[in-house]
């Protein structure tokens, strides 16, 4: 049965392999440093911050998290999804679980990154109400090569 969970420690060892094996791997983006996977706890810390897994029967799928920027701004952090998981509608499911925790806590905007050699992200997060922005903010990019989109959010904070 596939789900999502909020991260637990019992995760790190599994979420750290997925991320690095999907970025390096399938992307082929090696030589940068990912410092937050190996301090998930410390990085993405709730009410403001937050980080999820997808499990399938207890096996790490999937991983997406939302990081506090300024009390208006949210970054879209580590949307990974297994390649052999995808065009399932898995990846819909963890960005909304995304959107909708940055919803709740009065986020007016959230940013994505990704890289230009990563089209199936990109058309992915158009495709969900994204767009490609102008100014990007200090953080959310990896490099010149990289490519940030935003979202405006109608907040459901209370």
């Amino acid at each position: 049965m596939i789900h999502i969970t909020q991260y637990l420690d019992i995760y790190r060892d599994d979420v750290i392999s997925l991320i690095l094996k999907v970025y390096e791997k399938d992307l082929g983006l090696v030589g940068y440093e990912r410092p937050d996977i190996y301090k998930i706890d410390e990085l993405y810390k709730y009410p403001k911050s937050n980080f999820w897994v997808m499990l399938d029967n207890e096996k790490v799928i999937g991983t997406v998290a939302v990081l506090e920027h300024t009390p208006e701004i949210a970054f879209l952090k580590r949307m990974v999804l297994q390649k052999d998981y995808r065009k399932r509608g898995l990846g819909k499911q963890l960005l909304d679980t995304a959107i909708d925790f940055a919803k709740k806590c009065g986020y007016k905007k959230l940013y994505a990154g990704t890289v230009e050699k990563n089209p199936n992200a990109i058309s992915f997060y158009k495709h969900l109400g994204f767009t490609l922005c102008d100014d990007v903010p200090i953080g959310i990019t990896a490099d010149s090569n990289s490519i940030c989109l935003e979202k405006e959010l109608e907040s459901l904070a209370k």
